[in-house]
């Protein structure tokens, strides 16, 4: 009868060394000291000199858990930091999935509106003055005849008056079969007239003269005369000179409001623009 072989076998974790017999079949040890689990059987050679041993470690079933009073306190505060930073993380991932696309929307819409501010700009950027025509002043069912109060000027005024304008007053006076009385008035018109618009109104009433009379030949009896054409004429050129000048007041406000919805629209397209970037490092940053 062979007598048993034992073994002085150390724990392959803690190197707690134990004598054991060795079997043909394998044996399960626990370690007293570290709770490891580990397997030892005997191995037949056919020529052996000694016999060998083979064990492997299994994870131990239980280990001990050291805990103190402020473990659980350290824990939680770990468990709801983590929470926080996953949900910081989400949101970050949701504001960056779509903020490319918001991003983008709002850039076209601060670049349409740049457009927009600097076409109104250039829109209001010139201005005219819109001359009357014999059609604003030709007679209709409800108007009548209406007179204006002649202006008394300075003899020294009229005359640099007739000095600039005298002969084409002169020539619309013979060509449209005007007295001296008429003459006086047109020239009293003239005067009541702002300098810079004197040769525009003179231009326009030729116009209107020259319309009046082509409307004479064909209906000589519901036309106006050439001295209530004139006389109308100047009232509607006054009219325009005040509609003019409203224009150009509103017209200088709208250039001035145009010209700051174009600064901030351009400032919006900057932003609009490097959100994505922004977005991006502060991910980065994040991340590292």
């Amino acid at each position: 009868m062979k007598s048993p072989t034992i073994e002085t076998i150390p724990c392959p974790s803690c190197g707690q060394r134990y004598s054991v017999e060795l079997t043909d079949s394998e044996q399960d040890i626990t370690c007293s000291v570290c709770q490891t689990q580990f397997t030892v059987a005997k191995i037949i050679d056919p020529k052996p000199i000694a016999p060998s041993i083979m064990f492997s470690v299994n994870p131990p079933a239980t280990q001990p858990l050291h805990s103190d009073k402020n473990s659980g306190g350290d824990s939680s505060s770990t468990i709801n930091q983590q929470q926080k930073i996953n949900l910081l993380d989400r949101f970050m991932a949701l504001l960056f999935r779509f903020g490319k696309s918001f991003a983008s929307l709002l850039a076209v819409l601060c670049l349409l509106a740049t457009v927009a501010s600097l076409a109104v700009f250039a829109w209001n950027l010139h201005t005219s003055m819109k001359i009357p025509t014999y059609s604003d002043i030709a007679p209709t069912e409800s108007s009548g005849a209406s007179s204006e109060a002649n202006n008394t000027q300075q003899l020294d005024e009229r005359r640099a008056l007739e000095k600039e304008f005298g002969d084409q007053v002169a020539a619309l006076v013979k060509n449209h079969h005007f007295d001296q009385t008429d003459y006086d008035h047109l020239m009293s018109m003239i005067a009541s007239v702002e300098e810079k618009s004197r040769q525009k109104f003179l231009d326009g009433l030729e116009k209107a003269l020259k319309h009046r009379d082509q409307a004479a030949e064909s209906n000589p009896k519901e036309v106006l005369s050439a001295q209530d054409t004139a006389m109308r004429y100047r009232m509607a050129f006054g009219r325009a000179e005040s509609e003019y000048e409203s224009k150009k007041i509103t017209a200088k406000s709208t250039r001035w409001f145009a010209l700051g919805a174009a600064f901030v629209s351009c400032f919006m397209l900057f932003m609009m623009l490097i959100v994505p970037a922004l977005l991006r490092i502060e991910e980065n940053t994040r991340r590292a």
